[in-house]
């Protein structure tokens, strides 16, 4: 992993969408943002856990290659800084798989009648430059999520994120997406895992998904965690839980985030 550096925020009034800027330069697309913005910031992941981020929109794709992830990246950031800064809209994060294929967007908004709003004008932007056709466009369609349990640590100097794992779940229904949160973390996930910053679990609206954003000091012991018995316990569970079904457990770095001005943050507004 590269050497961490002192984080860098760009002033806001360089941003034509009114945006501050982060972006990760131990990744050959983190160093050719920061020449091109002139930004010495290594990235800060966004505050999953901020008061005021009502819902969050979540989009995924697989774009084939390295070089692909790259390219939607780019394509990605131009779409969001060729608009304006749109209220309610408090980080914008764009992830590349460690697979080197898949990519991932990650919006925090103060309430989903915010990004309805700014889509009703400008259509959603979220992950641009994989595909153009209407069934490349509909999957590129983001999944709306809120945040109903965190555990873990949490951040402090010597724990922080530097990749995230994102297990996915097919649920049947709302009730089930808590019932098997509330038993992952009153059970297995009790226990601390080496690495792990901490794990927050989302809810989609629709109630059929189950997002948890994990984040990780190194990928490696994400990958070592991955054969625990805790983790071994936790993929038991949920497998013996009726109306759940794994997916899938992509792990991403953090390409760059756009994240709306300090002095205009919006305070959370009901829906």
């Amino acid at each position: 992993m590269a050497p961490r550096t002192e984080a860098r925020t760009v002033n806001a009034a360089e941003f034509p969408g009114g945006a501050e800027y982060r972006g990760e330069l131990g990744t050959e697309l983190g160093t050719e943002f920061g020449a091109e913005f002139g930004t010495g910031s290594l990235g800060e992941f966004p505050d999953i856990t901020r008061p005021d981020a009502g819902v969050a929109l979540v989009s995924t794709r697989h774009a084939g290659s390295p070089q692909a992830q790259r390219a939607a990246a780019r394509a990605t950031l131009a779409a969001r800084r060729a608009l304006p800064w749109p209220d309610g809209l408090l980080s914008f994060s764009f992830y590349t798989g460690t697979d080197g294929a898949a990519v991932m967007a990650y919006a925090q908004w103060t309430h989903r009648g915010a990004s309805l709003r700014h889509a009703a004008v400008h259509g959603p932007v979220m992950i641009q430059g994989v595909g153009e056709s209407d069934e490349d466009l509909a999957r590129s369609e983001p999944l709306v999520f809120r945040r109903y349990r965190t555990i873990g640590p949490g951040r402090s100097s010597t724990a922080v994120p530097a990749c995230i794992a994102t297990p996915l779940f097919d649920v049947d229904g709302p009730e089930r997406q808590r019932t098997i949160i509330d038993t992952l973390v009153a059970g297995p996930l009790a226990r601390p895992l080496p690495g792990l910053v901490a794990a927050h679990f989302h809810f989609s609206t629709c109630g059929t998904r189950i997002l948890n954003y994990a984040e990780w000091t190194s990928e490696e012991l994400h990958e070592r965690s991955l054969h625990s018995a805790t983790l071994q316990e936790a993929g038991a569970t949920t497998r013996a839980t009726p109306g759940v079904r794994g997916v899938g457990c992509p792990r991403y770095r953090l390409a760059w985030s756009l994240a709306a001005p300090a002095a205009e943050r919006p305070a959370r507004t009901p829906e």
